[in-house]
């Protein structure tokens, strides 16, 4: 009989990879509209534990998003500020937005994002983080693209900027000042945490894997 060490080494050797998983569901419906996305309710089958469970479970149908982690060669942040009305707080954030436009790739919203939002291109692209914003209530997924090689876009070639980003301004903050805002309780929004800090320790690293920019994941089509 196993003893509890040998469980434990067990569950040690197991690889720490998420695993795509789409559990049968017996029905589904969108409990409510909204005016950028529904709610849904799922009643579906789960095995847990050699159990099988029919559980119901509500939550946000989301489009998606990117985000975009810019850095100018004097290692700064490409950072803007904009209000977020569900947390009653002014952000400060790296530029991101939906996948709202049909058809388009991940990097191609990326670039949209950071014209739109920072009014800047970027000629040298990476993939920095794939990461689900709440897994437990929502289908949003969110890839972070690492720019670089960075410059301003002309003024008469910008974007339109539309509700809250009316106003906007792009800021360029030391990278190191962002760190200590993040550990300080400063800066809240996670992409920006997430990128910062994922580069942060990357760039530490001997060994980066590099991803194709056009590397799919899980996240991508929701639920």
């Amino acid at each position: 009989m196993k003893n509890r060490d040998e469980d434990q080494r067990a569950n040690q050797t197991q690889d720490c990879v998420d695993q795509s998983y789409r559990a049968p569901v017996r029905h589904r419906e969108t409990a409510f509209h909204g005016v950028v996305w529904d709610i849904r309710r799922d009643t579906f089958e789960l095995d847990a534990g050699g159990k099988r469970q029919e559980l119901t479970r509500e939550y946000m149908a989301h489009p998606g998003a990117v985000a975009v982690l810019a850095l100018n060669d004097r290692d700064q942040v490409a950072m803007v500020r904009q209000y977020r009305h569900p947390v009653s707080t002014f952000c400060w954030e790296i530029p991101a937005g939906l996948l709202d436009v049909c058809g388009e790739s991940l990097v191609a919203a990326a670039q949209r994002e950071l014209a739109e939002e920072a009014g800047l291109e970027a000629k040298d692209w990476q993939i920095l983080v794939d990461h689900f914003s709440t897994s437990g209530a929502s289908t949003e997924g969110t890839r972070i693209f690492l720019a670089r090689e960075v410059a301003q876009i002309p003024e008469e070639n910008r974007a339109e900027l539309h509700a809250e980003e009316v106003g906007m301004q792009l800021h360029w903050v030391d990278r190191d000042r962002v760190i200590q805002a993040v550990l300080a309780g400063e800066i809240h929004n996670a992409n920006t945490i997430m990128a910062v800090m994922s580069y942060t320790v990357g760039s530490t690293q001997p060994s980066w894997p590099v991803r194709e920019l056009d590397d799919k994941w899980l996240g991508r089509s929701g639920a």
